[in-house]
């Protein structure tokens, strides 16, 4: 009598997360049944190297791999293995739901940065799922980038899960939440410093929080709403918006440099920081982080709240 031999078992499909620097609290994090986030095996590294050495063939520090290293203004100190940065999250099922996770963690405080997805449909072959856009403007600035990896805690994760958790359950016929988070995605492959994310963030915003302006004043109108709105989510959700950075200003003050500084860009103007209509937002990167923070926000509290964000939008 013959043993029939069964096919070979394709590897478990993997999706490499970029930025993680070590997890606190943990080893392991299971997003959902199947979809677990862990350390990545000796084989899939080596994987995970020759898939970066081909997207970045000419970038010498992704291909002396800067998972390796720590980050530096040159890249001469490697890390003892048991602390090189592969992570990925290990799954077997569908790849969509590897999309809807990073949906969630585009609107987390902290960011996850899911770069590319390998597939095994048959235990011989393997395919790459990735955005290029996405992927390179991710990666590009990564090795100059010393805050690019993140330690992160077990309640990061769980935050995450939440988002996700809510944006399963949620009714896009109340509230077209899954538009907003196809356009966060949408922003991710813009260059960081551009004008565009900032207006990219702002749209969001005014999306989820604005009516129709007044015809004869719209920018002042759009202004008030959004003023008068965030002071009243302010008190609702958690975590609150940090105005720190911005020093002893007040929200309201904020906001109306923040919309002043939207109007310059929307009409072709040159932002002057040092100008005293600016000053206190200090410069483009904070305006387009404060936007950024704000939009994911109020996406977060439209997940929690959502008949309540579509009434305070249509007020």
């Amino acid at each position: 009598m013959h043993k029939i031999q069964s096919a070979s078992k394709p590897p478990q499909n993997i999706a490499f997360i970029a930025n993680i620097s070590r997890l606190v609290d943990t080893e392991t994090f299971t997003f959902m049944p199947g979809y677990e986030l862990r350390r990545a095996t000796k084989s899939e590294i080596g994987i995970l190297s020759e898939t970066l050495r081909s997207y970045f063939p000419r970038d010498e520090m992704i291909n002396r791999d800067l998972w390796r290293y720590r980050l530096k203004e040159r890249i001469t100190e490697s890390l003892p293995e048991k602390e090189w940065r592969y992570f990925v999250i290990g799954f077997s099922n569908s790849n969509s739901e590897i999309i809807e996770l990073q949906y969630a963690s585009d609107i987390a405080p902290l960011e996850l940065e899911i770069i590319f997805t390998i597939i095994y449909p048959t235990a011989s072959g393997r395919i790459n799922v990735y955005i290029p856009d996405r992927l390179f403007q991710v990666l590009n600035p990564a090795p100059r980038n010393p805050s690019f990896f993140r330690t992160v805690t077990n309640a990061d994760l769980e935050f995450i899960k939440d988002n996700y958790n809510r944006i399963k359950r949620h009714d896009d016929k109340l509230l077209n939440i899954r538009r907003i988070l196809e356009q966060f995605d949408s922003l991710k492959a813009i260059r960081k410093g551009s004008e565009l994310r900032f207006l990219g963030y702002i749209a969001i915003i005014e999306s989820l929080l604005t009516h129709n302006p007044e015809p004869g004043d719209p920018y002042a109108s759009i202004t008030r709403q959004i003023k008068r709105k965030l002071a009243l989510l302010n008190n609702r959700w958690a975590p609150k918006i940090d105005y720190n950075t911005f020093e002893k200003s007040t929200p309201e003050s904020i906001w109306t440099a923040m919309y002043k500084y939207r109007s310059i860009i929307a009409h072709g103007g040159s932002p002057d920081f040092n100008n005293n209509e600016l000053r206190l937002l200090k410069s483009a990167d904070h305006a387009r982080d404060l936007a950024r923070d704000t939009a994911k926000a109020i996406t977060r509290q439209a997940l929690i709240e959502p008949h309540f964000i579509k009434d305070l939008r249509d007020c």
